[in-house]
């Protein structure tokens, strides 16, 4: 292993890292929601949890907690804030933490390892990714918390000692309540550092044992979801590494591939890491990143133990399945890790300092891609338009339905507005169907309870929508986004009066007679 840099050196670079880090969350508070898909469902469920707790919900009866839960961090950090801020702004600055901490940890780590910790700024364009589009709240939490583990980890092979020793362990299962892919992915890691450093087979295992500590844990968990009614997918296993499109779920075609809206795994590494649609920005950018530590100098790594970060992470974006039991975008998540993973195999020019040019460079393509963020968070501000007086006319604690014909927005990679109303379910304490309340979330519906309009289902195929079939009576409002007026198709055979309450450039508001009671 190599020493790590001395405090002087590591203390400067992680001041300009954090420094820099910070002002790259500007993006995230340039709209009035956050573009990221399935943020809205979270916060929904975190305000679920509070009206629980308070009493009085009126729907309180087809609900029930779920404390023992790998996604649980995430949601009380950001539970913790409600009664200061609100839950957008709650969200807002749990996000920009989480997000903000992913450069920091890779400085530390990169310092524990030898490098210079300033590489990290490198990381800061990634920091607006697939995870992040996409809204998985509770892994964009934990991941800086993985490589904080990981550091823990370099720091315990190169210095053995009982403390570490029970740190790893602990962190181990404090990793699987923040995310239980994350726990797998760093705990494989961890392994396999562990044992390359160990000199002994003896030694190996002693190394090892802390690791078996989150072991217990995950099998109690497993063993509550049998029998548990949950979503359930089908597994996806076609390696997909060239091809120019993306499979995505529909509920009549089940798992379809549309040309043209995604990549495969190798050629959408790069739109996937920065969080832009392919094309040549995308490549030069992301080449100029893995190229840039080349360029001045920098030298792969002859220390083994450094490679299997990266090795690991390879082969997860190569292999692992992208739907696996009841979840769904499972490797293109960890293209997050590509560069934070990578830059742990670089070592210093031999005998001589980076080129003055080195971290202002850096400075640069992070400078460069905070910028255009921006403007594409602008572009989907100009998008989303019009939802809040939508949301101004709902009363509150009502059931509504929603409907995502357009689910894009420009600038974005993710259908940013899949389940953007229930951000009504948030805000207003009501209750959006399709929920991720279905998932065996923090708080989940009790068995029997689920609606028929179904997660991972109903809102890719909105149009299915019917009446009788979807017990349309429930709700008192429905929401759609499209570009035209679609009431007199999706209500044609309502038994109650549905009217346009309110309308704004792609939103639309109808509701439900309140005499006529389903």
């Amino acid at each position: 292993m190599s020493a790590p840099l001395s405090p002087r050196q590591s203390s400067g670079g992680a001041f300009v890292v954090l420094a820099a880090s910070l002002l790259a969350t500007i993006p995230i508070w340039l709209s009035t929601f956050p573009p990221m898909t399935d943020l809205p469902q979270h916060a929904a469920v975190i305000a679920l949890l509070q009206a629980m707790r308070r009493g009085g919900f009126p729907y309180a009866a087809s609900f029930e907690f779920n404390w023992f839960t790998p996604y649980l961090f995430g949601y009380l950090l950001v539970y913790g804030l409600l009664p200061l801020v609100g839950i957008v702004t709650a969200c807002k600055i749990i996000v920009s933490l989480a997000l903000a901490a992913m450069p920091v940890s890779t400085a530390l780590l990169l310092t524990e390892t030898g490098t210079d910790p300033r590489w990290a700024l490198l990381t800061i364009p990634a920091m607006y990714g697939f995870a992040y589009q996409w809204g998985f709240l509770n892994f964009l939490v934990a991941a800086p918390l993985g490589l904080l583990f990981l550091w823990l980890t370099f720091r315990q092979a190169r210095n053995p000692t009982l403390r570490g020793a029970l740190a790893l362990g602990a962190g181990i299962i404090a990793l699987f309540f923040c995310h239980a892919l994350i726990c797998v992915f760093f705990g494989a890691i961890a392994g396999g550092i562990l044992l390359l450093s160990a000199g002994t087979p003896s030694a190996a295992i002693r190394r090892l044992i802390p690791l078996t500590a989150v072991v217990p844990v995950i099998i109690v968990w497993a063993a509550g979801r049998v029998g548990r009614s949950v979503v359930r997918l089908p597994s996806v296993w076609d390696l997909n590494w060239f091809s120019t499109a993306e499979p995505y779920y529909d509920a009549l075609a089940q798992w379809t591939t549309p040309g043209g809206w995604g990549w495969g795994r190798v050629t959408g590494l790069f739109p996937r890491l920065l969080g832009m649609r392919a094309g040549w920005l995308a490549a030069l950018f992301g080449l100029a990143l893995f190229l840039l530590p080349f360029a001045a100098g920098a030298r792969l790594t002859r220390r083994p133990a450094k490679w299997i970060p990266f090795i690991v992470c390879v082969a997860t974006l190569l292999f692992l399945p992208g739907v696996l039991f009841d979840a769904a975008f499972l490797f293109q998540r960890f293209c997050v890790f590509a560069l934070p993973l990578f830059l742990v195999t670089l070592e210093a020019p031999a005998g001589r300092t980076w080129p003055r040019w080195t971290w202002p460079a850096c400075g640069a393509l992070a400078a460069g891609w905070i910028g255009i963020m921006s403007l594409n968070t602008m572009r989907y501000e100009s998008d989303a338009a019009g939802f809040a007086q939508l949301l101004a006319r709902m009363a509150p604690g009502e059931r509504a339905l929603s409907f995502a014909f357009e689910r894009d927005a420009d600038g974005t990679i993710a259908p940013v507005f899949l389940h953007f109303p229930s951000w009504y379910a948030a805000l207003k304490g009501g209750l959006v169907d399709p929920s991720q309340a279905e998932t065996g979330a923090l708080v989940h519906y009790r068995p029997g309870q689920q609606p028929a309009a179904r997660l991972l289902a109903f809102e890719w195929n909105p149009g299915a929508f019917e009446w009788a079939r979807y017990g349309g009576a429930q709700y008192r409002y429905f929401v759609v986004r499209a570009p035209q007026d679609l009431g007199a198709r999706l209500f044609a055979r309502a038994t109650c009066t549905v009217r346009l309450a309110y309308h704004v450039n792609h939103w639309w508001l109808y509701e439900r007679s309140p005499g006529c009671v389903g």
